[in-house]
C-alpha cells in the first residue's frame, strides 16, 4: 500500500512541476508575445482599460497616443494622415497595421506587471501603460516629402546610408488614421488602394535606375571599366527581338560613363549580355529576391532566375524592364549601398522604446544587412552617378554647392505613361541622405521625379 501511495505522490508532484513550469512560461517567457498577439481578444478588451504606449517622431512629437474617454482609452493620431503609412492604425474593429502592429509587443508590454512594484500598482487599481516608441522618421522631412510629391500617386523613401535610419517614408494616396473605423470599408474598396504602402509594398519596373546594378555587376566582374567603349545604336537586335533607345536615338560610340550619364539602353543591354546570368546574383547581393528586414509589410523585389530569361529578356532586364520588379524601398537601399561604400544597412524605423516615465527600455542599434559591392566599385559608381546629375539625365536634381549623385528612370508600363523614377544620395562623397522617388505614370524621371528628390535632399541637408 505504501509503495502505491509513494508512486501516486511522485506522479502528482511531477504533474504539479509541469503545471508550474507551464504557468511560469506563460506568465514570464511568453507573456509579451501572448499579450501582443493579434488574435488575443482579451488583450483588445484590456486595451480599452489601459493606456497603450505612444508613438513619437524623431523630433519627439506625438504621432499616436491614447486618450482617456468615458469607457477607457481611445487611440488618436494628432498628425492625421502624415504618418499613416508608417504608424498605421489600431482599431477595436479592424485590428492593427504599421508600427501599431509590428511594435505591439512594446506598445502593450506593460499591460502585464513586469515588476513587483507594477504588480502592487495593478492590484491597487493604478494605471498601467505600454512603452513609448521613438521613430527615426522626421516629422519635418516627412511633411516636406509629402508636399513635394503632392497629389500624385507614388512614393518617397529617404534614409541615412550610414545607419539605415528611415528619415521619410511617404506613400500617396493615403488615409487619415483617425477615421479608420468609419472609412475602412471605402478605403479597402478604393481602386487607388490607399491602404497599400507604396513605399514598401508597391512593385514597379525600376527602369533605368536598375542600370546602377548592371554597372555594378560589370565593374565587379571585370567585364567593363568607366572608359570601356561601346556602340550606341538606336536599336540592338538580340535573339530575334530588339532593345531600343529612348526616342530611337542613334548615339554612336561612347564610353560606359557617358552611356550611364545619358542612360543609353542599347549600351546597357550589351553590358548586361556581357555580364550574363551572373547579373541575377549581383542583383541578389543588392537585395532582389530577398525579404526586406523592415518593421512594415514589404513586398520582395523580383528578378527572374537565369532559367526564366533568354538573351532578349536578359538584355531588357539589364536596362530595368522585362519581368523585373522593385519596391521604392529596394531602390533606396541600392542607392544607400553605393553611398555607404558598398554596405547596405538594414532599414531602421524605431530608435528606442521608453517607459512612460522616460527610462530607456531598449535601443535598436544599426545593423549591416548586405555587402553589395566592394568599396572600390562603390566609389566608381558614385562618380558615374554624380556625372549623371551634373551633366546627364539627372540635372533637375542639382543643388548649388552640393554634389548630388543619382540616376533617373523612365519605366515603361503595360498601359499609360511611363513611371518616373529617381534614386540618389548627397553629398556624393560623404552621404547624409539617400532617396528613391517614384511618380506613377509621371513620364520622364529626370523631369518629374528628380525635382521631388532635390527638395527632400535640400531639406535634409539644410537641417
Amino acid at each position: 500500500m505504501n509503495e502505491r501511495i509513494r508512486r501516486m505522490t511522485a506522479l502528482l508532484a511531477g504533474l504539479f512541476v509541469i503545471l508550474a513550469g507551464q504557468l511560469a512560461y506563460l506568465q514570464v517567457v511568453a507573456a509579451n508575445r501572448l499579450v501582443a498577439d493579434e488574435n488575443n481578444g482579451r488583450a483588445l478588451v484590456q486595451e480599452r482599460r489601459f493606456r497603450r504606449g505612444a508613438i513619437l517622431s524623431a523630433e519627439g512629437h506625438v504621432v499616436a497616443e491614447s486618450r482617456a474617454s468615458s469607457d477607457g482609452f481611445d487611440r488618436r493620431y494628432p498628425l492625421g494622415d502624415l504618418f499613416a503609412n508608417v504608424a498605421g492604425f489600431s482599431s477595436d474593429r479592424y485590428g492593427r497595421s504599421g508600427i501599431e502592429l509590428s511594435a505591439n509587443e512594446y506598445l502593450m508590454t506593460r499591460l502585464r506587471a513586469s515588476s513587483l512594484r507594477e504588480y502592487i500598482n495593478q492590484l491597487a487599481g493604478g494605471e498601467l501603460a505600454g512603452d513609448d516608441i521613438y521613430l527615426t522618421v522626421s516629422e519635418r522631412l516627412q511633411e516636406i516629402a509629402t508636399r513635394a510629391l503632392g497629389k500624385r500617386k507614388g512614393a518617397v523613401v529617404a534614409l541615412d546610408p550610414e545607419t539605415g535610419d528611415l528619415l521619410a517614408l511617404v506613400s500617396y494616396p493615403t488615409y487619415d488614421s483617425n477615421k479608420i473605423d468609419s472609412a475602412f470599408a471605402s478605403l479597402r474598396s478604393d481602386p487607388d488602394a490607399p491602404l497599400i504602402n507604396r513605399a514598401t509594398q508597391g512593385l514597379y519596373p525600376p527602369g533605368s535606375t536598375f542600370k546602377i546594378v548592371t554597372a555594378a555587376a560589370a565593374l565587379e566582374k571585370g567585364v567593363a571599366t568607366p572608359g570601356s567603349i561601346y556602340d550606341g545604336p538606336a536599336e540592338l537586335y538580340v535573339s530575334g527581338g530588339k532593345v531600343v533607345n529612348f526616342d530611337s536615338q542613334e548615339l554612336g560610340r561612347m564610353t560606359l560613363d557617358k552611356a550611364f550619364a545619358g542612360s543609353v539602353n542599347t549600351v546597357f543591354a550589351k553590358i548586361g549580355l556581357d555580364v550574363g546570368d551572373d547579373l541575377v546574383g549581383y542583383a541578389q547581393r543588392f537585395g532582389f529576391g530577398q525579404a526586406l528586414p523592415i518593421r512594415l509589410p514589404a513586398s520582395t523585389s523580383r528578378i527572374p532566375s537565369p532559367g526564366e530569361m533568354d538573351k532578349l529578356a536578359l538584355a531588357w532586364t539589364s536596362v530595368g524592364q522585362a519581368q523585373l520588379e522593385a519596391t521604392p524601398m529596394q531602390m533606396a537601399l541600392v542607392a544607400s549601398g553605393i553611398a555607404n561604400k558598398g554596405k547596405i544597412m538594414a532599414p531602421r524605423l524605431i530608435r528606442e522604446a521608453r517607459s512612460p516615465e522616460g527610462a530607456v527600455r531598449e535601443r535598436f542599434a544599426p545593423t549591416l544587412w548586405r555587402q553589395a559591392v566592394s568599396e572600390k566599385t562603390a566609389k566608381t559608381l558614385t562618380t558615374l552617378m554624380a556625372d549623371a546629375v551634373e551633366g546627364g539625365t539627372g540635372r533637375a536634381a542639382r543643388i548649388p554647392g552640393v554634389k548630388v549623385a543619382g540616376k533617373t528612370g523612365t519605366a515603361e508600363t503595360a498601359s499609360g505613361a511611363p513611371h518616373a523614377w529617381f534614386v540618389g544620395f548627397a553629398p556624393a562623397d560623404s552621404a547624409k541622405i539617400a532617396v528613391a522617388v517614384i511618380v506613377e505614370n509621371g513620364g520622364l524621371g529626370g523631369k518629374t521625379a528628380a525635382p521631388v528628390a532635390r527638395q527632400v535632399i535640400e531639406a535634409a541637408l539644410a537641417k
